[in-house]
């Protein structure tokens, strides 16, 4: 091979390694997402539980109790995103962007948080009993009264600050 057809080789697939792609598998568009959380009656809970919403931006959006047991939600952007009191067990944020985030009181129990950006989320309370947090960034992330001494990959979470967690 020629060393201008290698380079050019390389070069693309480095390029195709770092692009983004669309989320070409999502069960929904963010659009379809906030069209049923503005539908919700007054104090209702979206179910998602099992739905592929990966590669979405659903930032800023509300799923206050809402039921997302078993979705998929790897490489999400939910950036300030509210999930107080919401069911997560066993979903899969690999990669989610949730900084700034409110998941207080949440159940993560057996989510999968590997290489999620949680700076500065507030996870007071939350159940994280089985979670994958390895390689995430926890910056200035609130663990206040979060269950996580039986979460997965600990050690290797950037900046995990304990204080106040069981």
């Amino acid at each position: 091979m020629s060393k201008t057809r290698y380079r050019a080789t390389t070069w693309l697939t480095a390029f195709a390694l770092l692009t983004p792609l669309p989320a070409l598998s999502a069960d929904f568009t963010r659009e379809q997402v906030a069209e049923q959380l503005a539908a919700l009656p007054n104090g209702g809970r979206i179910n998602l539980a099992g739905k592929s919403l990966g590669g979405l931006d659903l930032s800023r959006l509300d799923f206050t109790g809402g039921d997302l047991h078993g979705a998929d939600l790897s490489g999400t952007n939910l950036f300030a995103a509210k999930f107080q009191d919401a069911n997560l067990s066993g979903a899969n944020l690999s990669g989610a962007s949730m900084g700034i985030m409110n998941v207080i009181r949440a159940d993560l129990t057996d989510a999968n948080l590997t290489g999620a950006d949680l700076h500065q989320a507030d996870f007071i309370g939350a159940n994280l009993a089985g979670a994958n947090l390895t390689g995430a960034n926890a910056a200035g992330t609130n663990f206040e009264a979060a269950e996580i001494k039986d979460a997965i990959g600990l050690e290797s979470v950037k900046s995990l600050d304990r204080k106040g967690a069981r």
